[in-house]
């Protein structure tokens, strides 16, 4: 199956948030919302994002800058684009955001745009970034799936200690425990469909994509 695309908008304005959120949702991508850079922050420590779109001007100790930053270290593979305003802002303001606009471009930022934001060049953007970086996805995943581990590590390392076969539905996050390891699969399949599954078994971790018959050591 094709992985989701998931998405990141952190932006002080309500109604920015709202409107990327909606429209983004709309056109099938999985979208998650933060009002500042702290809260963005919180979110992107436990969730593997493709996309993270943010403001550069925000309150708080984090700013757009200072998440791009963030962001570049804790998922490296994400494509970060960043939104700002210019209109009615004071010359000395204007070369203050410019600075910062390249110091995030620095730090890796894919792009740019400016508020008031133009939904299409939205869309635009996001599939170039995806298209000039496909193996972002793939990486994003991995991300994904060491988060799950780690969310789901006691359980995994208990089914180890027991010699049991534990299975994990990486998009549901349901377990499936069982101690024959010539059903366990099997009953992963029943129940999930083509999906991918994260496994622990004695010292060792699988990551097996149904749909694409692979295991990865």
């Amino acid at each position: 199956m094709e992985d989701q695309i998931k998405i990141l908008v952190v932006d002080d304005e309500g109604i920015t948030r709202k409107e990327l959120q909606d429209n983004l949702q709309a056109e099938g991508y999985a979208v998650d919302v933060a009002e500042d850079g702290a809260g963005g922050l919180e979110k992107i420590e436990k969730t593997a994002y493709n996309v993270i779109i943010t403001d550069l001007v925000m309150p708080g100790e984090i700013d757009g800058l200072k998440l791009v930053e963030k962001i570049k270290e804790i998922s490296p593979e994400t494509i970060k684009i960043i939104i700002t305003g210019f209109p009615g802002i004071e010359s000395a303001v204007k070369d203050h955001i410019r600075f910062f606009l390249k110091e995030a471009m620095r730090l890796g930022a894919y792009y740019y745009l400016e508020k008031p934001i133009k939904f299409d060049l939205v869309l635009d953007t996001i599939s170039k970034g995806l298209n000039e970086h496909p193996e972002s996805i793939k990486k994003v995943r991995m991300r994904a799936e060491d988060l799950i581990y780690e969310k789901y590590r006691d359980e995994l390392e208990k089914g180890h200690q027991k010699g049991e076969f534990v299975a994990i539905d990486l998009d549901t996050e349901e377990i499936i425990v069982d101690k024959d390891d010539g059903k366990v699969l099997d009953k992963a399949i029943k129940k999930f469909g083509k999906m991918k599954f994260l496994f622990r078994r004695i010292g060792y971790n699988y990551v097996y994509s149904v749909g694409g018959g692979h295991y990865d050591n």
